[in-house]
């Protein structure tokens, strides 16, 4: 069981880009309830592997969601977690481009991760985003996404009416 079947790495794969944490928990329930098995089941016939992988990923894992959302995190594969509960997602522009062209990246269906309501920031996101420099640069960098390096006037917002600049999009968790 070193390797999943193909169809099935895929399928995880894809779950991965489409479903949040709360839609990935709902779906695990369900299958646990559908197959009639217990956590204490998967833990006793877990193979060696599946525990050393594990505890490899967590000592390698780049920065652990806090157990308050009191300062932000990273969403594995998304972008970063704000103390308001919202995602920005990793990468944006890096060069400044229109708001057309930002809007139409935004409704391009494989562009952004699936499951979420994409929006372009706005100024009240901006401004808890400065709240955060350091870390939030930090968390994008270790997503290897694009840093938050532009003055604030050079950013198209959502409530804005700059017409050309540099693009971020953020969501609401749910």
């Amino acid at each position: 069981m070193n390797e999943l079947p193909k169809k099935l790495d895929d399928f995880i794969k894809e779950m991965k880009l489409s479903f949040n944490r709360k839609e990935v928990v709902q779906l695990m329930t369900a299958l646990l309830e559908h197959y009639d098995i217990s956590l204490e089941e998967i833990k006793a016939n877990a193979p060696d592997s599946v525990s050393e992988k594990k505890a490899a990923t967590a000592a390698s894992a780049p920065t652990p969601a806090p157990s308050t959302t009191d300062r932000p995190y990273i969403l594995p594969g998304v972008g970063v977690v704000l103390p308001s509960n919202k995602v920005l997602y990793y990468d944006g522009s890096e060069n400044k481009g229109t708001r057309s062209m930002a809007y139409s990246y935004m409704t391009e269906k494989l562009k952004l991760p699936k499951g979420y309501r994409w929006r372009l920031m706005n100024s009240e996101d901006l401004k808890e985003i400065r709240a955060y420099p350091y870390m939030v640069n930090k968390l994008l960098n270790e997503l290897h996404g694009v840093s938050m390096f532009a003055i604030d006037e050079d950013y198209i917002l959502e409530d804005n009416n700059l017409d050309r600049g540099y693009v971020r999009y953020l969501a609401d968790l749910r």
